[in-house]
């Protein structure tokens, strides 16, 4: 469920993150715990954790299988694991947490000592290995596939782990988001739709840290300028070779964008290299999109012949003299929606920080 889903890949990396900064003795279990809270609020479906690790370690259960194992089976292979204490380990954890194995918390992306990787897991499972392939990189995969290897001039080789995407952060920027989104809801209330009222009651409260249903904060404020998502082809991207992590950097903001019930985003103006068509930032999400959607509506917007690719391409939304408050219906995928887009009278500058995630 989570093929080419850009946002779960950040959100691994942020929850490797988060274990790594608090020290858990278990990071692989931290994380699974929280991804199984944050999946939810992020894609509002409870059904999108499942274990896939029971088949696995026992080498026997297919997918027909696992769908008609009864409780009582279930028990009984639960007991028989008790005679291999590395694979009840195992099964129990993946048991309690419902949720499959996500990779551990490698070393640096500056590191460039050899990597090592640790398993809990039987001897028989071992010897299967992990078939994720190709699907597993594009998730966040094993701890080796974003790992480039290399060779010096002198043929010595060194291995470099990939970060997952770049980008600029805007942390401490919470109010003056707000205060934009704010700005942009009241001029489109000129359109005379009752909807934008309504969502932006929400989107305050959820601003204000109080419920909002069903709009929810991604999981930070960031620009994206490269997505890797364990692709070894983009370790000599350009933009990857010659990023700065932790160079500070202001970003124009110089409109919103805005689909009822899926997402609020604003229209990035990056004087750095940014490898999306539309440099954008997402503000609010809903469990009907993932965050990823907010390029997906950019591009229908002002690219591939869309309703504003002549304004967006001749930068009109940096032109002080030129205003827009208006509504389009764009195609999305296999789903025709309703977007509403802001222009700022004057660009809004974000101060921001060059990150690894």
């Amino acid at each position: 469920p989570y093929e080419d889903m850009d946002d779960f890949d950040q959100l691994v990396a942020f929850l490797e993150a988060e274990a790594s900064k608090y020290k858990f003795k278990n990071t692989e279990q931290a994380c699974v715990n929280r991804l199984d809270k944050e999946l939810k609020l992020l894609f509002g479906e409870e059904t999108l954790i499942r274990s896939q690790s029971q088949g696995n370690n026992n080498g026997t259960n297919t997918k027909k299988d696992k769908k008609s194992t009864s409780k009582k089976q279930h028990h009984q292979e639960e007991t028989k694991t008790e005679e291999d204490p590395h694979q009840h380990e195992e099964v129990k954890r993946n048991e309690k947490t419902n949720a499959p194995k996500w990779r551990k918390k490698g070393e640096d992306s500056d590191d460039t000592s050899p990597k090592t990787t640790t398993t809990t897991t039987s001897d028989d499972s071992s010897k299967k290995g992990n078939k994720r392939g190709k699907k597993g990189a594009k998730r966040g995969g094993s701890d080796d596939d974003d790992v480039v290897e290399k060779k010096t001039s002198d043929g010595v080789k060194w291995q470099k782990k990939l970060p997952l995407f770049l980008g600029v952060e805007f942390g401490g920027s919470e109010s003056v988001i707000k205060g934009m989104v704010n700005d942009g809801f009241e001029a489109l209330k000129a359109i005379g739709d009752d909807v934008i009222d309504e969502d932006l009651a929400l989107l305050n409260h959820v601003f204000d840290d109080q419920e909002g249903k069903p709009w929810k904060n991604p999981m930070d404020y960031h620009g994206t300028s490269l997505f890797i998502g364990g692709n070894k082809k983009m370790a000599d991207d350009p933009i990857l070779t010659n990023f700065e992590e932790g160079k500070k950097e202001n970003v124009k903001i110089c409109g919103l964008v805005y689909t009822p019930g899926k997402n609020v985003c604003v229209i990035l103006y990056p004087e750095f290299t940014v490898a999306n068509k539309c440099p954008h930032m997402t503000i609010m999400i809903t469990g009907k999109w993932p965050a990823k959607n907010s390029n997906s509506v950019c591009e229908a917007l002002f690219t591939h012949g869309g309703p504003l690719e002549s304004d967006y391409t001749q930068q009109k939304f940096m032109d002080d003299s030129w205003s827009l408050d208006a509504k389009y219906v764009i195609q999305v995928g296999k789903e025709k929606v309703t977007s509403y887009v802001h222009k700022f009278p004057n660009p809004i500058e974000l101060k921001g920080v060059h990150k690894k995630y």
